[in-house]
């Protein structure tokens, strides 16, 4: 597999009691491995407005979907329905019918202003480091439309935001 990216989700399952959790509603968030070229695939289809739950996927995309959908019924008995996320996992696990799952909503958006996904993902990483008098520094990584800001002061705290954001707050 090439360089392994996560792809943020969100998902929702019915269970053979009819009860459902949907995550679009409470928040949580699921999170599945794929390679570059999958990530890149994904972001095309469902920026053109391709559903994940279609059946007439071809073979990489219904790959993906599966592995979404494995990954909702590993984690799902340390979830409540309300997306509460729980220590032990239930004594008996929920019975499901069916998952759905479609592409996070804010990652949604991010592929839908994009004018052409594969130049964006083409881009070399792009960094810069900012030195300040006391040898602390702030370094800007821009890849795959994100960029991510990091201050050696407050190294658990990192801000990311899209590639254009950045672009008009540092030219105002």
């Amino acid at each position: 597999m090439s360089e392994s990216m996560d792809l943020n989700f969100t998902y929702r399952t019915t269970y053979a009691n009819g009860k459902k959790c949907d995550t679009r509603k409470t928040g949580t968030i699921g999170v599945c491995k794929v390679s570059r070229s999958e990530y890149i695939e994904v972001a095309k289809y469902v920026a053109a407005g391709g559903d994940l739950n279609a059946s007439d996927l071809n073979s990489t995309l219904s790959g993906v979907a599966a592995r979404m959908k494995a990954h909702v019924a590993e984690y799902d008995v340390y979830y409540t329905l309300t997306g509460q996320f729980h220590e032990k996992p239930l004594k008996t696990p929920r019975e499901i019918t069916n998952i759905e799952v479609w592409i996070y909503d804010y990652d949604l958006k991010r592929f839908q202003r994009m004018k052409d996904i594969d130049a964006v993902f083409a881009r070399p990483e792009q960094s810069m480091v900012l030195t300040r008098y006391d040898g602390s520094t702030v370094t800007v990584t821009v890849k795959d439309g994100l960029a991510e800001i990091q201050d050696s002061r407050k190294r658990s705290q990192h801000l990311m935001m899209e590639e254009e954001q950045l672009a008009d707050r540092l030219s105002r």
